[in-house]
């Protein structure tokens, strides 16, 4: 114990002699080394000498590298936008969503929506068949519709699948990909879902350049419910969760680009997997339920193996003991998974700035139970992955030891939206969450307001002289919740206290009342409406800064 506080004095008393000679060179000089700085550190700096204080606090180049840390961006390739420029852009955003202050609200006539994707300002949407604003024959019964949030442009995409019907779907814009899960037309006992690669860019009438082959066969009898298959994208990682008739759920991954299969839960003697999701491109997270406990388990992944399941368990994280017997419908949702920064924006989100969602729900007869949502960070995981990461064999952590501090539970309703807006995509972008949502249990309540939760806190609990051009009308919660849930029928509660901080803000937009739910992406908020208002089917575009 001394001698770890005589290390600190030391490290104390070179910091000062540091910092006592930066401060002697000029102001100038000061600014180009201080660039070198990531945005945490120069606050750093800041609190412990006055004039550094007053040199970050009047220096554009430097506030934008801190305004990039505490938003949670990362700086964009080089342009002719100045450092100032791009901090008076970066606020502006940031002032635009805490108060939700829309720049321009656009308003387009569509088919009716009823499954969608949307990222990087592209919306995506299975839509039902509509006589008169369908193409020419050719067309299937459900086609893809696609919008350009930027333009406003509309229409269908030309996916040129004569004998086949695509349920599912999943784009990633960076790679130029768009993935379509198919069904084989007609009661064939036999059919098989297959996944075809194509290019987005096509509108899905290409073949992928950079995939081996144009289709993925599933070598899977399954049936397919819309809130429990869904396929993902990283990188070169394509998984899609299958649920199975007379089995647990299975869980597929390939590389697209080679073809080569990665992974099959199914041919794995282990317990069960309920659900997953990709962390990076060589790791994954999966749901592992069993009749006492659930798990969160993380896994790597080579992208370039050509073994299947050439994997190994990394870390185990529980979650509370609710008695998994009651619960079924097991989702982690995220916003869109982003490897690279595009080359024509100023900034961008860095890889780490997502959170996870877990979601359960009580089994029948409680058929109006709200669901319940587990928060969890990035950064969260992969800290606790780097603290254990030395270790050869997965490392179990309790509950208590990590989710009170590190999640935030909440429970969100079903109400109308829900059949609309599922739990898989289109309401949480980065570390946004939008929804109908309650920190307090109560079965028969049902709420009926949109809220955005922001999980990004750091701009709002701290004090700068850019913080305080960013003012919003939302609400930050840091104190715990904690709320009694009633688990099984017999009675028995559990009592769960979480304190992950956010920062609510509700959704006031015109209109409000005529929409049937809320998604968003980075610069946009999607309202769709329902079909018996005038127009009957149509989609408002609110565009920030």
């Amino acid at each position: 114990m001394e001698s770890s506080l005589q290390n600190r004095k030391s490290l104390g008393i070179a910091d000062g002699l540091l910092l006592g000679s930066l401060s002697s060179l000029p102001n100038e000089l000061i600014i180009l080394i201080l660039t070198n700085l990531m945005g945490r550190d120069l606050l750093r700096c800041t609190q412990v000498c006055k004039s550094i204080h007053s040199i970050v606090n009047h220096a554009p180049e430097l506030l934008y590298l801190v305004e990039l840390w505490a938003e949670g961006f990362v700086d964009g390739p080089p342009s002719n936008i100045s450092s100032h420029e791009r901090m008076d852009l970066l606020v502006r955003r940031a002032a635009a969503w805490r108060s939700l202050s829309w720049k321009t609200r656009t308003t387009i006539v569509m088919p009716w929506a009823y499954t969608f994707r949307v990222a990087n300002g592209i919306f995506l949407s299975r839509v039902q068949q509509q006589p008169d604003q369908l193409p020419a024959a050719g067309v299937p019964d459900h086609p893809l519709y696609q919008v350009s949030l930027a333009t406003a442009s509309s229409g269908f995409p030309q996916s040129g699948q004569d004998d086949f019907t695509s349920k599912y779907f999943v784009f990633d814009v960076p790679q130029d990909l768009l993935v379509l899960g198919f069904n084989p037309n007609g009661a064939d006992a036999n059919s098989r879902l297959r996944l075809q690669l194509r290019t987005l860019s096509s509108l899905g009438s290409s073949p992928h350049p950079a995939a081996s082959q144009d289709m993925l066969p599933v070598s899977h009898d399954a049936y397919f419910d819309a809130f429990a298959s869904h396929i993902q994208v990283a990188g070169p990682l394509l998984g899609i969760g299958v649920t199975r008739s007379s089995r647990f759920h299975t869980v597929l991954v390939w590389n697209w680009k080679t073809g080569a299969q990665l992974v099959d839960t199914d041919s794995v003697d282990r317990a069960p997997i309920d659900e997953f999701c990709f962390l990076t491109p060589h790791r994954m997270m999966l749901v592992s339920p069993t009749p006492s406990t659930l798990s969160l388990e993380i896994w790597s992944v080579d992208p370039d193996s050509f073994v299947v399941n050439d994997v190994r368990t990394l870390l185990r994280l529980a979650l509370p003991d609710l008695g998994y017997r009651n619960f079924f419908n097991f989702c982690i949702s995220h916003g869109p998974f982003h490897t690279d920064i595009p080359w024509d924006v100023p900034f961008a989100k860095r890889s780490g700035g997502r959170v996870y969602v877990i979601s359960l729900r009580h089994k029948p007869p409680r058929p109006r139970s709200p669901r319940l949502l587990f928060v969890i960070r990035h950064d969260t995981i992969i800290a606790f992955l780097q603290r254990h990461i030395a270790n050869d064999n997965a490392i179990a952590i309790p509950w208590e030891e990590w989710g009170p501090q590190n999640t935030r539970m909440f429970y969100r309703n079903r109400n109308i939206r829900e059949h609309w807006n599922t739990m898989y995509n289109g309401w949480i972008y980065h570390e946004r969450m939008l929804g109908c949502f309650m920190t307090s249990y109560d079965e028969d309540h049902i709420i009926d307001y949109e809220q955005i939760l922001d999980f990004n806190v750091r701009p709002y609990m701290r004090q700068s002289s850019v913080a305080a051009r960013v003012e919003g009308k939302g609400q930050l919660v840091t104190a715990p919740t904690t709320a009694c849930v009633r688990v099984d029928d017999t009675g028995r509660t559990v009592t769960i206290t979480t304190s992950l901080p956010f920062y609510s803000t509700p959704v006031d937009v015109p209109g409000t009342d005529q929409h049937i739910g809320f998604t968003l992406d980075e610069h946009h908020l999607l309202g769709v409406k329902a079909l018996d208002f005038d127009p009957p089917s149509g989609l408002d575009i609110f565009s920030f800064e």
